[in-house]
């Protein structure tokens, strides 16, 4: 069997996070000691990334019997030089954040930028954890410039080149449904849903010159500006429904390149983040970007309505805490079957740390949606008890094996 079945390239970016816990948050103007100081390396990309990194290494999948052959592609833009640059002789070459991410099982940096030595100061989310009640109140900040579509594309082109060349699919059309053969994706592509108009530019780029039948010229995007509208071609693959198991789920289809993307911030929505939505093979939505949006307390609403802006036979999923996930599986021609999955009860005091849960139930998505194959509603409980694992220990280490999965 292939080792690296699945690529997965993660496109965000790599936070220092740097966590103080206290037992409530503090009034304006006061002062309060901190139980613990935490430092990690974090942002959504940077936590999904370490989740999947654990994959990487040899996890069979007790369904089929095989090992998950997976690798991981970190996209972003990355302070420094990369591992083994070079630096001047006053400041280091490396970010220890980024030489961190690179040593994971698994990871490449590969396709990422790099600064170098101008923009050597780390991102950085200084958060407030609380216990009681729980909540997480995070304060950015970002000296490091975001990564432009031009040097997504510049950097992505050869990438999935390359895995057009390595594809099974003998047309070499990667977004062709796959066979119950191969049963399996070969590329999934997941955006972490920031930086809002460079990621729409990236992904019409991505529409332009590998969503359909890649015959178009990379070279001539550089010319291009951001049409606003973004629709899809009439030269869109139909829907080819792929071993349906339960109701509600025979629009779902596993292609060669997946594309999912992360709706989490309710300001986004100001910034035109909706505009891809009817690319996405995969949407994943915040509790806080639903309720934020006119839908407080109704996740089935908000994917009742938003489904009409979305791709046929596009996953759609709304995580709600310790109420699990909601999702359906759109088909805009008749009502809405949304589905309900739930992780694992925690009681309060096995709550230990909430932080990177929904980064953390994003990659057991990724794996068990496009490595193990599994259904939109088995896919969803299985990162529904991966999440809930997350919660019941201090970061994201061996939370695989402490989730007894897969």
């Amino acid at each position: 069997m292939d080792p690296h079945e699945l690529t997965v390239f993660v496109v965000g970016a790599l936070y220092l996070d740097v966590i103080l816990h206290v037992d409530s948050f503090p009034p304006q103007d006061s002062k309060l000691r901190a139980k613990a100081v935490e430092k990690r390396r974090g942002g959504n990309s940077g936590n999904t990334v370490e989740v999947l990194s654990q994959y990487t290494e040899g996890v069979r999948n007790r369904i089929t019997g095989r090992n998950i052959g997976l690798s991981v592609e970190f996209v972003g833009s990355l302070t420094g030089n990369p591992p083994g640059g070079a630096g001047s002789a006053d400041e280091p070459s490396v970010s220890p954040l980024v030489s961190n991410l690179a040593n994971l099982p698994g990871v490449s940096l590969l396709w990422s930028v790099f600064r170098g030595s101008a923009h050597s100061e780390d991102p950085t989310s200084w958060i407030i954890s609380t216990t009681d009640p729980a909540s997480r109140t995070i304060i950015n900040y970002n000296p490091c410039p975001d990564l432009t579509a031009e040097e997504f594309a510049t950097q992505m082109g050869p990438a999935l080149d390359g895995r057009r060349i390595a594809t099974t699919n003998p047309i070499g059309d990667m977004t062709s449904p796959i066979s119950k053969e191969e049963s399996h994706a070969s590329t999934w592509i997941h955006f972490e849903g920031r930086n809002t108009k460079e990621t729409i530019r990236m992904i019409e780029f991505l529409d332009a010159f590998y969503l359909h039948d890649g015959s178009a010229r990379r070279k001539s995007f550089s010319s291009r500006t951001p049409t606003g509208n973004p629709v899809l071609s009439a030269s869109t693959p139909p829907s080819v429904a792929v071993s349906p198991s339960l109701s509600g789920e025979g629009d779902w289809e596993l292609r060669n390149l997946m594309l999912s993307i992360e709706f989490e911030k309710v300001e986004r929505t100001a910034e035109g983040i909706e505009e891809i939505l009817p690319y996405a093979d995969v949407c994943f939505f915040s509790k806080t970007y639903v309720e934020g949006n006119g839908f407080p307390g109704a996740p089935t609403g908000f994917l009742d309505n938003v489904r009409r802006r979305c791709k046929k036979g596009a996953l759609l999923v709304v995580t709600w805490g310790d109420q699990g996930a909601f999702g359906l599986v759109n088909n805009p021609n008749r009502p809405a079957k949304t589905f309900h999955c739930t992780g694992i009860p925690l009681a309060s005091n096995e709550i230990k740390d909430t932080i990177g849960a929904g980064d953390t139930f994003i990659a057991g998505m990724i794996v068990a949606l496009g490595a193990m194959s599994l259904s939109p509603i088995e896919a969803t409980t299985y990162a529904c008890r991966l999440a809930s694992a997350k919660c019941a220990q201090q970061g994201f280490a061996n939370v695989l094996r402490s989730a007894h999965l897969p």
